[in-house]
């Protein structure tokens, strides 16, 4: 499982045997559910968990302003976070509500809808923020939302703000790649998700770039594994970021450099 599960695993649970439910919400790849709809879930969510006689938490994870694979990484939105942990400590959770998937991209919080479906189960309570950090890269918070009772089914829904109008021009950083670069990102897919398939491309970058088709530039572009670049190509960034920093890594493992992307002789 992914960093999004495994970090709270251990320094949460540690080594509780505790059953777990994983949930997944795509975060990352438009078209996005929109908060609204997250904010159902969790009210779904918690109307299961009245039912059950088990004492049950609900935890969500996914990081507050950060753009990785894009030329905004280095650069968060620390005001946002500010003013996200301000309406947090107020307890007014639904108004963000009127916040859109496509402003939460350019605002670079779309993790923040793992938090939506916390908030749907929990209605307006006030949150206790524990910690935030910003860092180069990353705005971390944490904060607990303490229940003076069990939820007993999903809290009275009163009147929901509507999401804000958004432009024409959708989703500022993590747009869907346009059609002219499916090959190059089912190239990063697999080298993302398998490791004989990373292992083939470190011995033969120009052989996979001829059984993948790609293009002039997006071979240019991977060679440098330079993951911005990559994404500039047609890569979505996120698939760019991952796929760039696990080759690169099993190069570096390997003590090889950009000479492997030749083919390898019989000789």
């Amino acid at each position: 499982m992914g960093h999004a599960f495994v970090v709270p695993f251990e320094y949460v649970l540690e080594e509780r045997q505790i059953p777990i439910v994983p949930l997944f919400v795509n975060v990352y790849v438009p078209p996005l559910p929109q908060p609204h709809r997250a904010y159902q879930l969790g009210r779904a969510i918690a109307e299961i968990v009245a039912e059950r006689g088990e004492r049950i938490a609900i935890l969500a994870s996914g990081g507050m302003s950060h753009y990785p694979g894009t030329e905004k990484y280095g650069y968060p939105d620390f005001e946002f976070d500010q003013y996200l942990l301000q309406v947090i400590e107020r307890g007014e959770l639904s108004s963000l509500l009127s916040l859109s998937s496509e402003k939460l991209d350019e605002a670079g919080e779309t993790e923040l809808l793992t938090w939506y479906t916390v908030f749907g189960a929990i209605g307006n309570t006030r949150g206790q923020v524990l910690s935030y950090q910003p860092t180069w890269h990353h705005g971390l918070g944490v904060i607990d939302f303490p229940l003076v009772m069990p939820l007993e089914g999903a809290p009275p829904l009163g009147p929901l703000p509507k999401a804000m109008d958004t432009s024409s021009a959708g989703y500022r950083y993590y747009k869907f790649p346009e059609p002219e670069s499916y090959n190059l990102n089912r190239l990063l897919y697999a080298l993302r998700m398998n490791a004989d398939e990373r292992q083939r491309f470190v011995q033969n970058m120009d052989g996979m770039f001829t059984e993948y088709q790609l293009r002039i530039e997006e071979m240019a572009a991977v060679k440098t594994l330079d993951p911005l670049k990559v994404a500039k190509a047609g890569a979505h960034p996120i698939l760019a970021w991952t796929a760039v920093h696990l080759v690169a890594a099993d190069m570096r493992a390997q003590g090889l450099g950009m000479e492997a992307s030749k083919p390898v002789s019989d000789s």
